[in-house]
């Protein structure tokens, strides 16, 4: 298949379309309703209102502390349960086969570690790159850049095996790739922008 710049962008509309009910469910059941219960019981825990946290940041006990360290290690654990889900489904879907729920469930469970690991190397590398000389960590994040679909698709790969299977998909696209990604910051930037007026 020929890769293009308007290619990639209507398969990505076409797949989002065509499982946007699904894509939905997932997204709250699996991250934003539970991330939405850990923020209220944080709030009921500590006894504040949701705009009076930064007033009332310095007053807090260690356990008060603990308790919000554990709501974002849980919100950063349901953010993987869901990327993984989300991107298991985008590629059983895009090569035209049935999604099983239970299947694509339990996967996510048991990718949430190595995709966390896998996050933690690309990004301690591509510092190391941009301490460096800020050329290599940019030119290593774009050639890592799919490195976690990598690993969900092709789980026996490995850690540093989906990194290198992202180079090797990435290959003569990484401009592409920072033209994506230059256009999508773009456009949340002017929405981002417009909310806020």
């Amino acid at each position: 298949m020929t890769f293009s710049f308007s290619g990639t962008i209507n398969r990505f509309f076409n797949l989002l379309a065509q499982n946007a009910p699904l894509f939905l469910v997932l997204g709250l059941l699996g991250s934003v309703l539970p991330a939405l219960a850990i923020n209220y019981g944080l709030t009921i825990f500590m006894h504040v209102t949701t705009d009076s946290w930064a007033q009332n940041w310095n007053n807090f006990t260690p356990t008060e502390y603990a308790a919000i360290a554990a709501g974002l290690i849980g919100i950063c654990a349901l953010s993987l349960f869901n990327l993984a889900m989300i991107t298991e489904v985008a590629i059983v879907r895009s090569v035209g086969k049935p999604v099983e729920i239970s299947k694509v469930i339990g996967h996510a469970l048991s990718n949430i570690i190595p995709v966390l690991i896998i996050g933690i190397m690309v990004s301690v590398v591509t510092c190391l790159g941009l301490i460096l000389l800020i050329i290599p960590g940019i030119m290593f994040a774009y050639a890592a850049y799919v490195a976690i679909p990598a690993r969900i698709a092709e789980p026996g790969a490995g850690l540093w095996g989906s990194v290198k299977r992202s180079f090797e998909l990435t290959r003569n696209h990484r401009g592409t790739i920072f033209l994506l990604t230059l256009v999508v910051g773009l456009v949340m930037g002017a929405l981002s922008g417009g909310m806020a007026m």
